[in-house]
């Protein structure tokens, strides 16, 4: 590897008595010279990924000393790690009325933020029980800690408001929803950050991060499909991370963004231009947010969003949202191939709950979007059946001297009934 280091360092310095100025042709040129001593992607892809620990969201990064545990908690949670939905500071103040946002960029350090899991626009809606803001702030009243004040028990929630007509796709499609805390105590706080994720039953889990106004960019880069695969295994997941490697490297304006939003990275520093494309790559990892089903054919898996679905992890390296963008779409735009047969997509898909169906198992014990879509449909088949019987109910026994005349649909609806075999009438 140190051979390889040195050829591609040697290769991206060129002639030194020329020093042409750094452009995307002169980043071609170089990285063609040296494709023949590129590392071997597969490699990259079994080893862990590099700078885990700069993952804001990552929930395995818990440090420093643990602290002290509330002095009782009514409703046991279970302490398990399960992916975290990543999202941008702007996303995370959707639907947050104005004034509560610019209270919260001016003194961050005064909220945390509460992002549950299953947490699209149905999630939010008012149900039996209450909202999952209310949820949460009721479980989380339960947890005592000792020394607090009768004031610092107060604390507030501030949930965001769901908007009145959303799109047919906005529970697939747009960030979850995130509700504010303020006015914790510093144990509370210390506690609920160290934590970081809570499993509390089959319908709440959620996480807690801190605010960060400056967040632009995050470290979940994607969500990729694979139609024509049932199942995702682990390896074959490693499969997948190599080939989108090996296509990153290979992408021209890729890595002339790439080269370029790492020239003054402190993380970059001492690397040559190729180098630092290698490098930006070796952050990456590969969840399995849906590893699909062989139990289905393939109309079944489309309709019901059983196709496999994997989400990219990796370093964002732009410091403005514009340009983070720019780095995402182009990296959204490459077309991967595994196998020279099997071509990668990327989705706007987003998996509802992202620990209910990964390879390891479901820890928070939350509905997937296939059993929420499932459940949706059957409320929608039986409101439909519920609304003909009372149009039955109402033309055997209209209410006396309230008479209503029906609709021509449902009058020629109720004539055609009423000649079906099995309903009295005459064959």
């Amino acid at each position: 590897m140190e051979g390889v280091a040195a050829s591609m360092h040697a290769a991206s310095q060129g002639n030194q008595q020329n020093l042409i100025p750094e452009n995307e042709n002169d980043v071609d040129e170089r990285m063609s010279a040296v494709e023949e001593a590129l590392p071997d992607p597969l490699t990259i892809a079994q080893a862990p990924s590099v700078r885990k620990e700069a993952n804001f969201y990552n929930q395995a990064s818990r440090r420093g000393v643990e602290p002290t545990p509330p002095s009782s908690v009514q409703t046991e949670f279970t302490d398990s790690i399960f992916p975290k939905v990543t999202i941008t500071h702007k996303q995370a103040m959707i639907g947050h009325h104005k004034m509560t946002v610019n209270a919260v960029e001016e003194h961050p350090e005064n909220y945390v933020q509460i992002i549950p899991h299953n947490s699209g626009y149905e999630f939010f809606m008012i149900r039996t029980g209450g909202s999952v803001a209310s949820a949460i702030y009721k479980w989380l009243s339960t947890c005592s800690f000792e020394g607090e004040t009768e004031e610092e028990q107060e604390w507030e929630l501030f949930s965001p408001s769901p908007p009145s007509n959303p799109p047919s796709t906005f529970p697939h499609s747009a960030p979850p929803y995130t509700v504010l805390a303020k006015g914790l105590s510093a144990q509370r706080r210390t506690w609920m950050l160290y934590q970081q994720t809570f499993a509390v039953s089959k319908t709440l889990a959620f996480h807690v991060t801190p605010v960060d106004p400056t967040i632009v960019g995050t470290w979940h880069l994607g969500n990729w499909e694979i139609p024509s695969m049932l199942v995702i295994s682990e390896r074959k997941r490693v499969q997948i991370l190599a080939a989108m490697i090996n296509g990153a490297w290979r992408h021209s304006r890729f890595r002339a963004l790439t080269i370029k939003a790492t020239k003054s990275h402190p993380d970059y520093a001492d690397l040559s231009a190729p180098e630092r494309v290698i490098e930006a790559t070796k952050t990456w990892d590969l969840r399995i947010l849906t590893p699909g089903t062989e139990d289905e054919d393939e109309e079944t898996r489309r309709k019901h969003n059983t196709r496999p679905v994997l989400q990219l992890i990796g370093q964002p390296l732009e410091n403005t949202p514009v340009a983070h963008n720019t780095w995402l779409n182009t990296l959204h735009q490459i077309k991967f191939v595994v196998n020279n047969d099997t071509l990668i997509t990327y989705t706007k898909r987003v998996v509802t709950c992202t620990g209910s169906r990964t390879s390891v198992g479901c820890t928070c014990g939350g509905t997937n979007r296939r059993a929420s879509n499932l459940g949706r449909h059957a409320s929608e088949k039986r409101k439909s059946q519920e609304r003909a019987g009372n149009w039955e109910r109402k033309m055997e026994n209209p209410p006396e001297g309230r008479r209503r005349k029906l609709p021509k649909t449902w009058t020629r609806w109720w004539q055609k009934k009423a000649q079906r075999p099995g309903n009295g009438a005459t064959s």
